[in-house]
């Protein structure tokens, strides 16, 4: 009874975006059904993943595009929660992560067992002041910050969830690019709760670019 109590209590904790990622497997059946396409810089979720390179991108642990999830529990070496559906899965820490100087949920993304997708959710936990302080952290470590869109955020998560964020809802877009072309986005998605995103130069999603052209 004890050990029920206490997975409610974890699982009352979850932000709203880890909820929404246990529901991949319907996001992606509606996404190749509308064939909704990604942007041209997120190739083909098929390519076929480099060879880890001295420019490829490494994450915390030394987690890697590609990656297992196997691999990253061993790498992450604490209790992570697992949910599969179909080629998808997601794997999250139970509890949360230090982040720079904050601490946030931390959720992997995986298609047919080969890492991404990262998040790093810090809620509305992290108080004032912090969003300023990733912007830089992140320049310290990728380089030079551009502003980018909301829509170039709303791209990436609708191929996971159609329809769950808004233009208005998704504000501050920062964006940065790593040596392999990774994509990293630091945005708010509600009043004063923000996420760190990274996605593999390899994210692309089963029907993204694909049109139904008949009678056309």
């Amino acid at each position: 009874m004890k050990g029920k109590i206490i997975n409610r209590k974890i699982l009352k904790r979850k932000t709203g975006l880890i909820r929404i990622l246990t529901a991949l497997a319907a996001a992606v059946l509606l996404t190749c059904c509308a064939g909704i396409g990604l942007a041209g810089a997120i190739p083909d979720l098929h390519t076929v993943e480099p060879e880890a390179s001295a420019g490829a991108f490494q994450f915390r642990n030394g987690a890697g595009w590609g990656d297992t999830a196997a691999a990253i529990q061993e790498k992450e070496g604490q209790a992570m929660v697992e949910r599969k559906q179909g080629d998808w899965a997601i794997l999250y820490t139970q509890s949360r992560v230090e982040v720079s100087r904050y601490f946030a949920d931390l959720v992997y993304m995986f298609y047919q067992d080969k890492l991404r997708m990262i998040t790093y959710d810090f809620g509305t936990d992290s108080g004032s002041g912090s969003f300023g302080y990733l912007t830089g952290a992140l320049s310290s470590v990728y380089g030079e910050m551009s502003e980018a869109e909301s829509g170039d955020v709303i791209r990436v998560m609708d191929q996971i969830y159609p329809g769950y964020y808004s233009e208005s809802l998704v504000t501050g877009v920062k964006q940065w690019t790593a040596a392999d072309g990774t994509l990293i986005y630091l945005y708010y998605y509600a009043a004063e709760a923000f996420a760190i995103l990274y996605v593999s130069p390899s994210a692309g999603i089963p029907g993204g670019g694909q049109y139904i052209t008949n009678g056309l």
